[in-house]
């Protein structure tokens, strides 16, 4: 099972890319809701297999991800790239 989601999880970061960043947005974090799942999924397996470092990192991923879809929806994102 964690293949198969480690695997998932390279396939919806290629996909959430894709999305545009539109003015409210909803498409990115629509998708990443939709995914979201994913990454629970790896901490739920990283943990009983005794890789906390692993699951952190996926639980890390999870917060940074869903940061960096409100800082573009904000508009934040292409300032701080900017400076």
């Amino acid at each position: 099972a964690l293949k198969h989601f480690s695997i998932a999880q390279l396939f919806a970061e290629l996909q959430r890319v894709r999305f545009p960043q539109d003015q409210t947005g909803q498409a990115r974090a629509g998708y990443f809701a939709r995914h979201s799942f994913i990454y629970e999924k790896l901490v739920e397996l990283h943990l009983p297999a005794s890789r906390p470092r692993e699951a952190l990192r996926f639980a890390e991923r999870m917060k940074t991800r869903a940061g960096q879809d409100l800082l573009s929806m904000l508009g934040i994102a292409e300032q701080v790239e900017s400076v």
